[in-house]
Parts: C-alpha cells; structure tokens; sequence
C-alpha cells in the first residue's frame, strides 16, 4: 500500500505547489503599476505610453513589465521556480511523459530520488512564497519526501526484482518502462514465479524461430532478453524492484 499512497501524496505536492507559484505570480507580482498622468498614459495595467516630454524611445516599461518577463536568469528562476517545480511534480505521474522526458524520467527513475526532488521543492519552491500557503505548501512538500524515503526502504519486504517493460515494445529509455505486473502463477507470486510459468510453457510448446530484429540484442540494457507470461519480449534493467518510483 506505500507505493500508491506516494504516488497520491506526490500528485497532491504537484498540484499544491502550481498553485503557489500561480498565485506568486498573478497575485503578488503581476499587480497593476501603471498610473495615468501628463507625460505617460497606460496601456492596460502594466504597460506605459509616453507623451509629453517624455521622449518617444524612453525605457518606461523597465521597472514594471521586465521584472515579470525578462530573461535575466536570475529573475526568471526567482519568480518561476515554484511552477516549475509544481509542473515536474505532475508530470511525473504520467507514464508516457516518464518514458519520453530524460528530465522527468530521471526525477522519478526511484523512490529517493522523487523524494529529494520534493524536499528541494519545499525549500527553494514553497516556504518562501505566498506566506501561510507557502508554508502549509512547503510542509505539504516535506512530508511527502519522507514518505517516499520510506517507501524505499518499505520496499525491502517485497524483495529486489528487476524492472521489466511489460508492452514488448522497444523503448528509447528502457530504464524508465513499465515494471511487469505481479500475477499469482503456478509456481507462487511475484515476477521471477511469473517467468518460471512461461519458461515451462515455452519449452512445452515449442514455438517457431523469430527473425532478427535489428536493435534488440540480449542483454542490451543490462539485462537478458527473457520472456513474459504473454509471449511478449521484454527487457530487463538492473533498478531493484522495491527502488521503483511506480
């Protein structure tokens, strides 16, 4: 049960952390700075139209409209970062944006790892923004890393088992597909009774000799080829099983 709760516990850290960073940015910085007068009209609540004796070229806009949206690194990461960080968190509950982003594979790639990602995200994402919000978000945020660290180590009882893509489909970052499925067999529980059933079988029931695919090779991405209850190929990785991020 401590993987699924995580896995909650994250979703919910995701979504409280955007909206902190929403409110940080619609709410305290992007506020109306403009004020009509002789020399400058606005032009809605955050841009300035010279007139008057204020020159045609003058840089009024600095102050207001560039310490919103700018490229100085600097500003950006002050002002962005805790939707940034809420965006990452999300993401990570998709399998397909795990499969494909190096980023988001990486973040998720294990419990500890997911776990130190929400920990930077309470310090540098949510204690220091929005006041109370910021805070009941930072806890939020710290809370759930320590969650995860102990569903690390909650793993333990489960055993070590390899991660397995169960599609049978060539991925481009093996390391981050799916884990196949623990279905009771013949021979117990867990993935190693799983392909001890399809083992016997296979050589019960001798199948026809494949051709060659060009890019699948036995023990490519660190593992052997094998062989899962569907007759599918799959892949095997070297992450234990209870380290998963799932």
């Amino acid at each position: 049960m401590s993987a699924p709760i995580g896995k909650a516990l994250v979703i919910i850290s995701g979504c409280l952390t955007t909206l902190n960073g929403l409110i940080n940015v619609f709410h305290n910085v992007l506020t109306p700075w403009c004020t009509s007068s002789e020399a400058q009209a606005c032009v809605g609540p955050a841009l300035k139209w010279n007139s008057g004796d204020v020159g045609f070229t003058a840089d009024s806009n600095a102050d207001g409209w560039r310490s919103v949206l700018t490229t100085d690194l600097n500003t950006m990461l002050d002002i962005w970062s805790p939707v940034l960080f809420g965006f990452a968190l999300l993401s990570t509950a998709s399998v397909r944006i795990r499969s494909t982003s190096f980023i988001i594979g990486s973040i998720s790639y294990s419990w500890t790892r997911m776990g130190t990602f929400l920990l930077l995200a309470a310090l540098f994402g949510s204690f220091g923004y929005t006041g109370n919000f910021g805070i009941i978000t930072g806890l939020t945020n710290s809370i759930t890393s320590f969650y995860c660290v102990f569903c690390h180590f909650a793993g333990f009882v489960g055993g070590t088992m390899p991660c397995v893509n169960e599609s049978g489909e060539k991925s481009g970052t093996p390391l981050f597909d799916r884990i196949m499925s623990r279905k009771p067999g013949k021979f117990g529980s867990g993935v190693q009774a799983n392909r001890m059933q399809a083992e016997k079988e296979r050589q019960a029931k001798p199948t026809k000799p494949k051709k060659d695919v060009p890019g699948r090779v036995a023990g490519q991405f660190g593992g052997p080829s094998t062989k899962n209850p569907k007759g599918k190929e799959a892949y095997t990785t070297t992450l234990p099983f209870h380290a998963r991020y799932r």
